[in-house]
């Protein structure tokens, strides 16, 4: 919704650059709206949540993302978009890229109990 390109954030100064235009397109922002859709399946050992975001934005080029495109090491753009990648079952974008739906998939695991060595008996002494 903000129109703002995420490689502002590169360079020296960028993400200060970034943050300023951020923080006075949303000043100026004048209407638009965010969605957020959770549903939760319980699952016998765990759960499905899924995951909906979408705005009225006109969204961003998805088919890169889509196609497997990765960030590089250092760039300060598409980060979050790889760490949703990494723990969820599936993402998908719509064409326009303004709606994203992911699906975690998470299990109970049974608590990890302490483990306690036994202390070696000591000699008696006099």
């Amino acid at each position: 919704m903000l129109r703002l390109d995420s490689r502002l954030k590169n360079g020296p100064a960028g993400f200060d650059e970034y943050l300023r235009r951020r923080g006075a397109a949303l000043r100026s922002l004048a209407g638009g709206h965010v969605e957020i859709d959770l549903v939760h399946e319980p699952l016998a050992e765990g759960g499905l949540l899924k995951i909906r975001v979408a705005d009225s934005g006109p969204g961003f080029d998805a088919a890169a993302w889509r196609a497997g495109r990765a960030p590089d090491a250092v760039s300060h753009c598409g980060r979050g978009i790889e760490l949703v990648r990494s723990i969820c079952e599936s993402v998908r974008w719509s064409p326009q890229g303004n709606e994203v739906e992911a699906v975690l998939r998470w299990r109970t695991e049974p608590p990890v109990e302490p483990t306690v060595e036994p202390k070696a008996p000591t000699a008696a002494g006099p």
